[in-house]
């Protein structure tokens, strides 16, 4: 460490080198390999993405998840997203343009809540991102957001609190698509034990931009 000849503060600090336990080693490490739940470094012709791809419509909405919470499990370090997974399920979709949709079923568990036993809002906001981008798997293709995009605006607004145990519908449908930018629309309902729908819990709008490289010819 030098000192400023005045002031005697610092002028340069010397930082011990910091090494990296493994497990965090790993972690990083996954995550650049694993580009299509991060989006990091997209290929279209390997891992996460080449399996997604070579399936069509709902079904590759479906292996997303499935995929996506296999990857969690077995991870050293599972992200957040690891307590959400397993709990997703689709429940009914329209590939029908100009707004395919689809609705997801969740079930919120003790890990989801904040201290008032109800879905924390992070919570709610992470599943309305991750859900309200899956209607695109219906309608992408190669340069037209087979990658998803990244987020733009995600604003949410709770209307009524989503109590531990609560079985939830997640209505997701796009608003508007196009080239570089996609506006998302979501809502939230209860669930009752006889399977009615019940009233509007949380509403969501989310904006994306591509991130699709170009691709050669014309689509």
């Amino acid at each position: 460490m030098t000192l400023h000849k005045n002031l005697g503060l610092p002028t340069t600090i010397e930082l011990p080198v910091v090494s990296l336990p493994s497990t965090s080693r790993k972690a990083l490490e996954r995550t650049v390999a694993s580009p299509f739940p991060t989006m990091a470094e997209p290929n279209p012709n390997t891992g996460f993405i080449a399996a997604i791809l070579k399936l069509e419509g709902i079904e590759r909405v479906k292996r997303h998840i499935e995929l996506y919470a296999e990857l969690e499990r077995d991870a050293d370090t599972p992200e957040w997203m690891a307590t959400l997974l397993p709990h997703i399920s689709v429940q009914s979709h329209s590939a029908s343009m100009p707004q395919p949709r689809v609705t997801f079923r969740f079930t919120v568990q003790p890990t989801h809540s904040n201290g008032h036993g109800n879905m924390h809002g992070g919570c709610t906001a992470t599943l309305f991102d991750f859900l309200t981008t899956l209607p695109l798997h219906l309608i992408s293709k190669p340069g037209f957001w087979q990658f998803l995009g990244v987020s733009r605006t995600l604003n949410c607004t709770y209307l009524r609190p989503v109590p531990v145990g609560s079985v939830v519908d997640i209505e997701c449908e796009i608003l508007q698509v196009g080239k570089k930018l996609m506006t998302a629309k979501g809502i939230m309902r209860s669930v009752e034990k006889d399977g009615t729908v019940g009233p509007i819990l949380v509403v969501c709008e989310h904006g994306k931009v591509s991130t699709d490289p170009p691709v050669s010819g014309t689509l």
